[in-house]
């Protein structure tokens, strides 16, 4: 069962990273460093010796084979400082970010008390009744959301007939009152 996490104001993608960089916490080391076909994963210590880890996606296919400098595998990362690796997610090189991403997931901490379990394809299907809807990548449960929907986009990198590019996304953006993305996205 997926976890959705109720959204509690409106900030920018920049505004996120920013508030997520400042709460690093110090002294951590990161252990372990892998990036496979489909997710990146980052192993990290805490100061007391609990080990947390964090899941990110990895670049797709065709750009792990234009990149020579960065390939799939494990990396011996233990030299590297945990802040410096999350600062990652600000590269131009997908790899990179994806290190950054799954090292940042990593250090987060939450509080559990503000979570709620419940299937990410429920809530959407509840909430977007006469809405206006986005999803970036295609979700399976598309089919269940388009006819309670006001109107659903699909943004794709490859769309399909009925979809939309990436291109299409600062005109369906200020439209939009739902935006679900996935963890492969554009």
């Amino acid at each position: 069962m997926d976890t959705v996490l109720h959204p509690v104001g409106v900030f920018t993608t920049e505004e996120t990273h920013t508030a997520l960089l400042e709460k690093i916490p110090p002294n951590w080391q990161v252990q372990q460093i892998i990036v496979g076909q489909n997710w990146t994963f980052s192993l990290i210590k805490d100061q007391v010796g609990q080990l947390r880890a964090g899941l990110a996606a990895s670049p797709h296919h065709h750009k792990l084979r234009k990149d020579a400098s960065h390939h799939l595998g494990q990396f011996d990362a233990s030299h590297l400082n945990p802040g410096h690796l999350a600062r990652y997610i600000y590269s131009e090189n997908s790899i990179k970010a994806s290190v950054g991403f799954a090292t940042l997931n990593a250090l987060l901490t939450l509080d559990e008390a503000l979570l709620e379990e419940i299937g990410a394809a429920d809530w959407l299907v509840e909430n977007s009744l006469n809405k206006n809807v986005a999803f970036v990548a295609r979700f399976p449960f598309a089919v269940e959301i388009e006819p309670v929907a006001k109107k659903l986009w699909v943004i794709e990198i490859e769309p399909r007939e009925g979809e939309f590019g990436q291109c299409d996304l600062p005109a369906i953006l200020p439209e939009t009152e739902i935006l679900a993305i996935t963890s492969r996205h554009c």
